[in-house]
């Protein structure tokens, strides 16, 4: 038997409420990077998931729309599922998920892309993914979904990323009281070089 993801009842319902807000959330980012007027239309086409997203990060330039979250599969409402665990990148030409699948074992909870596009920076819960081990946050290829060498440690959710300002390190928030065994409560600033090194930022108040 052919599973489908549903199309009937509470689910369904549930399923149509993630497919407008994710419809919506998708139009409004178009709309913020200055995209044209045929680029901005409600799309009826993007894939839902079957849990809750809770960070997006949408590539214009390669048209992709990553999805970080909890879920375990994206599809149409009514139609297949295609198993994706937390992480997703759509197509944004046709909504559908690409055969990129990182896999974290479990939430994501943030993201940010380097500008280059090369690099999917991730926080949350996870303590895996690509199979590789990487506590709490990871940088990934976007090319295949590989984990890069750089592995902070952190030792609690990572739930808000931002660049710095000055290119080379990323602040990081979240309930977390180290980063590769230095302590840094709350916040965090980590260099984006080698295996990311914790900085000054979000020691231990005196």
């Amino acid at each position: 038997m052919t599973s489908v993801l549903p199309d009937c009842g509470a689910s369904a319902s549930r399923l149509r409420l993630r497919a407008a807000a994710a419809g919506w959330i998708f139009f409004l980012a178009l709309t913020f990077l200055g995209l044209p007027a045929w680029a901005v239309e409600l799309r009826e086409d993007l894939w839902a998931t079957d849990g809750t997203v809770h960070a997006l990060v949408v590539d214009a330039e390669r048209g992709m729309l990553y999805i970080g979250g909890e879920f375990t599969a994206v599809g149409p409402v009514g139609g297949p599922p295609t198993a994706r665990r937390n992480l997703a990148a759509l197509d944004l030409a046709t909504g559908a998920a690409t055969g990129w699948d990182p896999s974290p074992n479990l939430p994501v909870r943030a993201m940010w892309l380097a500008p280059d596009g090369a690099t999917l920076y991730v926080g949350g819960d996870f303590t895996e993914l690509g199979g590789q081990f990487r506590n709490r946050l990871a940088a990934l290829e976007t090319a295949v979904g590989v984990p890069r060498p750089w592995n902070p440690n952190v030792d609690g959710t990572v739930r808000v990323m931002i660049p710095s300002a000055l290119a080379g390190s990323l602040y990081v928030g979240g309930d977390f009281g180290s980063v590769s065994n230095a302590t840094r409560h709350g916040v965090a600033e980590i260099s984006l070089l080698g295996v990311g090194f914790p900085l000054g930022l979000g020691q231990q108040p005196v």
